[in-house]
């Protein structure tokens, strides 16, 4: 939900007017929903895969972020200097929030013991009567 509030918001920033307060409320919600997932991504990293590796396997996830910021920032510099506006960086930004939210809903969040546990019982099937 992180990560479609965070894309909601960018959305209607740049569909309201913008001016100082409009700027000042966007920039509050943003300070609250930027990095808001690390602790939830940290956890998770633990739950699923463990503490033996966490240290390393964290290290990975938060390099991507850090990748993932380093092309976002050259792109947008790079749409501005084709077309003079940041129009797309933002309708960029939107569309990978937007994408971000709906590989990251259905997630199995449960461990690799407790899906391996699962699939060793077999699907369970419903059954109804007519």
């Amino acid at each position: 939900m992180i990560y479609l509030c965070r894309t909601l918001s960018i959305a209607a920033f740049i569909a309201l007017p913008i001016n100082p307060a409009s700027t000042l409320i966007f920039a509050g919600a943003m300070g609250l929903l930027w990095l808001s997932v690390a602790p939830l991504v940290a956890g998770l990293v633990g739950k699923v895969f463990g503490l033996d590796y966490f240290s390393t396997l964290y290290g990975f996830v938060f390099l991507s972020h850090q990748l993932g910021s380093f092309f976002g920032i050259l792109f947008g510099g790079v749409a501005f200097d084709l077309t003079g506006s940041y129009a797309w960086t933002w309708i960029g930004m939107i569309g990978i929030g937007l994408l971000a939210f709906l590989l990251q809903w259905p997630m199995d969040d449960r461990s690799v013991t407790e899906r391996s546990a699962g699939a060793a019982e077999g699907p369970q099937h419903v059954t109804t009567s007519a």
